[in-house]
């Protein structure tokens, strides 16, 4: 059977024998059919004696028969092609005079011949070997003939071996053959050669035996191979392999897993995944989908084995980093996918290593807002040192906030450490007037974000550092560069006033109530209005006690006279700022309000009680001081007692306040007292010594709070009103969270808004309730129509971050609340759809629909084995929408997929309807198929001048037109689902589950392949074909049984 290499016609020849039978006459019977391919293939060779034992063979042996000598005849044109290669290389004239020229006839048998040693050889030895490393269930059983696996097995390795041969001819340390054998493997059967290699070449010693041993030779080879490859190319095929149907081995699995993350370790290798990952939603321009984002999560959280958690995550967030901090912006889908595990990281229960890739990157964006430029700003991450200035490392954080997850420990994370810094430069951007506003906004906006989701516990500290001036000095040019800067010496702007000036100012004008005359930080006017900003009164409150505390420390000290002066403008300001605009906004919580008052009235007590001290008199002895002055006692003490007198009007102000708001208190709360607020006997004693106080007004009201805090005693010693507080449960009110979640809606900042969805969605998650035998929602039922309502807005809008999370709420409502909403959102779906209205539905209506449907699918699919209870309320209203044609193709098309994701979920759902829903999608791919239309050359030609772009679905939405290839795409799918799930209720029912009619299924049969052979569009052809091999095999099961 040898054949000289240099007779290349010879080899061609036999191999188009092996591939294209003669035209005497085709065999119904495939094993004929072959093993006269086999014949005349060995006569063409001149081996007629192998031809003889053929005839007793299976038509499995034959197919591997043809398998190993098609694997023959590419090794021989593999030979011919790599020698005229080398000689190409050696003499280019030579190579041009070469006869050896592969033409498109033979080019397409070469690739059939391929394909035949992966299917009829490769495929079927592995699926026998793999027989052996499966475990059977323990509730059947089976019984696996394993007479053959050594042989199987064998062969298998044999036949890897020679196809590796074919990519590497010169051995393993050589590069990849240069030839068009080489370069089919690679594009077609990439993923066939490494599951295959991958199952044998790394099959581990529990599985291994004699007659099964783990092949080692292949383990160089592919590793060779994957090293040669792109990045984006090997993780393609490599997560491919993960996909593949039917799935490998666990072993091949794992291993697979473990070379896709030590690809990410290659240059770029982040991006390379992302880039064979997002493929489609670059092109189309769509978001990245929520699974794909998980997907990319768990790939890199994976550590290679053999590498030390913290190299690989260094090295993971070096190329994360690159991809946010790229002078030339990534793809969006690469920016959210980043963001996404990004934002996984930063959570609290991840492992140091993970975390390390997010305090890496936060250490590079904080650190040109926390030191000054001068210093060192170099982080070092993988070897890579990276400077960022504060303008770029600005406009990085606003990119990763606008694709982060709506997340309060994320956002906190990501913004508390720099939000005195971003203060500071906001207030920087405040004073110079030709600042760029979209600077301005985009500061503001970061800041009112984190005010909105940080804790109160952590949003005290932060403020406080704001109001203590820890964000620095900063400078801005005319580039609009970000600069910081040490504290400059500018002249007050007190010295540079006119008389003009002060004129203005002794008359009143309104201009002058906002300027920082003392150049005071933070300027009172800009920081009372980013608290009003951020409307967080539990914030507000702490930090306005805090300043009542602070202001009353350094009244007594010797410290800094400005800094008391901004305690004081401060109060001030948000007193009478904060509290007009909106009613008791800064201390609307009582614990809250109570330590206000406490603070001021202790305030006003000890300051009285410094004012009534006098001075002992001491005894003299002989001619002291005393005895020369010149002004009298009188004259003297009356000037200090005016001075006095004048000194407490602001304090007494602010007593006055908080009496006030301790009456209105106890007026409001008819069960407030001293035993469910404890802090009412301090004030109670505070208010012993205001009785007494030089002011009518503040003894006025000390006496009426003392009269009514104790008649609010002496009533709650004897009532019992009180026992209902003590035995109130600590968890949040479902209303609460409710009213919360509308405040956030109404947010114009983004993820604020996705915040209060979240909050709605928690809300509508079953969950376990006292005094209930089984979990539900917490709301109540009568809030479900608003909630609805909310989730329905959330998809009409245009964002994908809101729609994404409005159809998620949708399916937790299914969950929590089951057939009503259900029957709501179908009704929904489908309202407006019957009639003239249908003809009207806008693009903006089928992107509703389609989202709505998006919601639909997810409770499909969460139904599981339950869904049979829910098909009446699906089907008919879903295959009513498939019928109307005066819908758009859209909405029908996604009906379709709908009752495709039934089958997929739960084919004893649609057990009643099989019948009618096959004879419909026959009925409609013989109605709506578009067969290619012929045209000559010359009308060809004439038409291509004047020819417009096709209507498809992306460009009209709303178009009809039911013959858009996505429309019989959904219906071939469906089909193909249906014939499945049919077939396998066939094999389990040995045959009673049969619903198809003979006619039915002939008809079938005719209508795919007709369009499997004339349809323009060639996905539609390709799954024509496919769902005709799904029809052959359920022609086979009823057969069989």
């Amino acid at each position: 059977m040898s054949v000289h290499e240099d007779d290349f016609s010879i080899v061609l020849q036999a191999g188009t024998l092996l591939v294209q039978s003669q035209s005497n006459g085709l065999s119904s019977n495939l094993r004929d059919t072959l093993v006269k391919r086999l014949t005349q293939y060995y006569a063409e060779l001149g081996v007629e004696e192998a031809s003889g034992t053929l005839n007793h063979c299976s038509i499995e042996d034959v197919q591997l028969k043809t398998a190993e000598e098609a694997l023959n005849v590419i090794s021989r044109i593999e030979a011919v092609l790599e020698k005229d290669q080398k000689t190409a290389q050696g003499d280019p004239k030579q190579a041009v005079s070469s006869p050896q020229a592969i033409g498109s006839r033979d080019l397409a048998h070469v690739r059939t011949l391929i394909s035949i040693v992966f299917k009829w050889g490769i495929a079927p030895l592995l699926s026998r070997v793999s027989l052996t490393w499966q475990t059977p269930p323990r509730t059947e059983a089976t019984i696996i003939d394993l007479t053959n696996t050594p042989e199987d097995y064998a062969v298998l390795s044999s036949l890897i071996t020679k196809v590796l041969s074919l990519l590497f001819p010169r051995g393993v340390h050589a590069s990849l053959s240069p030839t068009l054998v080489c370069a089919i493997i690679v594009e077609r059967h990439l993923v066939d050669v490494l599951v295959v290699s991958l199952t044998l070449g790394w099959l581990p010693k529990s599985l291994s035996y004699e007659s099964t041993p783990t092949i080692d030779h292949i383990r160089p080879y592919i590793m060779r191979l994957l090293s040669l490859m792109p990045p984006s190319r090997t993780i393609e095929g490599l997560g491919s392999m993960l996909a593949f149907n039917p799935p490998p081995p666990r072993h091949a699995i794992k291993v697979c897993g473990s070379l896709l993350s030590r690809q990410l370790l290659r240059r770029d290798g982040v991006r390379a995944l992302f880039m064979a990952l997002f493929t489609e939603e670059e092109v189309s321009g769509e978001s990245a989908p929520l699974d794909k984002l998980e997907q990319i999560a768990r790939i890199l959280r994976s550590v290679p084995a053999q590498t030390k958690p913290e190299d690989y995550f260094s090295n993971i967030g070096a190329q994360i980093v690159d991809i946010f901090i790229q002078d030339t912006p990534a793809p969006p889908p690469y920016i959210r996918a980043s963001a996404f595990f990004l934002s996984q990281t930063l959570e609290q229960d991840v492992p140091p290593n993970q975390a390390s890739v997010a305090t890496a990157l936060l250490s590079i964006l904080h650190r040109p807002f926390i030191k000054p430029a001068q210093e060192a700003s170099v982080t070092r991450l993988s070897d890579v040192s990276i400077i960022l200035k504060p303008r770029h490392a600005l406009s990085v954080i606003v990119r990763i906030m606008s694709n982060v997850d709506p997340s309060p420990v994320v956002l906190a994370k990501i913004l508390s450490p720099i939000i005195p810094s971003l203060y500071a430069i906001l207030e920087c951007l405040e004073a110079k007037k030709t600042s760029n506003p979209e600077l301005r906004e985009a500061i503001r906006s970061l800041l009112r974000t984190w005010g909105r989701v940080v804790t109160t516990a952590e949003a005290r500290d932060v403020v406080w550092s704001v109001v203590s001036d820890e964000g620095g000095y900063w400078k801005v040019d005319i580039a609009e560069e970000i600069t910081r800067t040490e504290k400059p010496d500018e002249t007050s702007s007190l010295s540079l006033l006119t008389p003009e000036d002060l004129k203005s100012f002794k008359e009143g004008d309104d201009t002058s109530i906002d300027m920082n005359l003392f150049g005071l930080r933070p300027d009172p006017c800009i920081f009372v209005a980013f608290l009003e900003s951020i409307d967080r009164s539990d914030i507000t409150s702490d930090l306005f006690i805090r300043l009542l505390d602070a202001y009353q420390q350094s009244k007594g000290s010797d410290d800094d006279p400005l800094r008391t002066l901004l305690y004081l403008q401060l109060i001030n300001r948000m007193q009478s700022q904060m509290t007009s605009t909106t009613s008791s906004r800064i201390l609307s919580d009582h614990q809250q309000a109570l330590s206000f008052v406490k603070h001021a009235l202790e305030s006003a007590s000890t300051g009285q009680t410094q004012r009534t001290k006098k001075p002992r008199s001491q005894q003299r002895f002989g001619l002291t001081l005393e005895d020369l002055r010149i002004i009298s006692d009188d004259e003297d003490t009356d000037t200090a007692e005016a001075y006095d007198s004048r000194e407490p009007l602001v304090d007494d102000e602010i007593t006055v306040t908080a009496l006030n708001l301790l009456l209105s208190l106890l007026e409001e709360n008819e069960d407030l007292s001293a035993k469910t607020a404890p802090i009412l006997n301090d004030i109670f004693s505070f208010l012993e010594g205001l009785v007494n106080n030089e002011s009518e007004n503040i003894r006025r009201l000390a006496g009426e709070a003392r009269l009514t805090m104790t008649a609010r005693l002496a009533s709650t010693s004897s009532d019992a009103r009180s026992k209902k507080h003590m035995g109130q449960d600590d968890e949040e009110d479902p209303r609460e969270t409710y009213q919360k979640a509308l405040k956030l809606l109404q947010d114009p900042i983004l993820p604020v808004r996705a915040h209060g969805l979240l909050l709605l969605r928690q809300l509508m998650s079953p969950r376990r309730v006292k005094g209930a035998s089984s979990p539900g929602p917490a709301v109540d039922n009568a809030l479900m129509p608003a909630i609805l309502d909310i989730f329905l807005q959330a998809l009409k809008d245009e964002d994908s971050y809101i729609f994404l999370n409005g159809v998620q709420g949708l399916s937790a409502m299914v969950d929590g609340f089951g057939k009503d909403v259900l029957r709501g959102l179908i009704k929904i779906y489908a309202q407006g759809l019957d009639g003239v209205a249908a003809g009207n539905l806008t693009q903006h209506d089928v992107d509703v629909r389609t989202r709505i449907g998006e919601a639909l699918s997810q409770v499909i699919q969460r139904c599981g084995d339950a869904l049979p209870g829910y098909t009446n309320i699906l089907v008919p209203s879903l295959y009513e929408m498939v019928r109307n044609t005066s819908l758009p193709t859209a909405v029908r098309s996604s009906a379709l997929s709908l009752l495709a994701t039934c089958i997929k979920t739960s084919a004893l759902a649609l057990i009643p309807y099989i019948e009618d829903l096959s004879l419909a999608m026959v009925d409609l791919l013989q109605l709506e198929s578009k067969p290619v239309v012929a045209r000559t050359l010359g009308s060809a030609d004439e038409a291509s001048e004047d020819k417009q772009p096709p209507e498809t679905m992306d460009t009209d939405p709303t178009s009809k037109d039911s013959k858009l290839p996505p429309f019989r795409r959904a219906a071939l799918h469906f089909l193909s689902l249906l014939l499945k799930a049919s077939t396998e209720q066939i094999y389990e029912s040995n045959g009673a589950a049969n619903v198809f009619p003979s006619a039915l299924v002939g008809r079938m049969r005719n209508t795919l392949r007709y369009i499997a052979s004339t349809d323009e569009d060639a996905v539609a052809r390709v799954m024509a074909r496919e769902t005709l091999e799904q029809l052959d095999s359920f022609r086979e099961a009823m057969m069989s049984v």
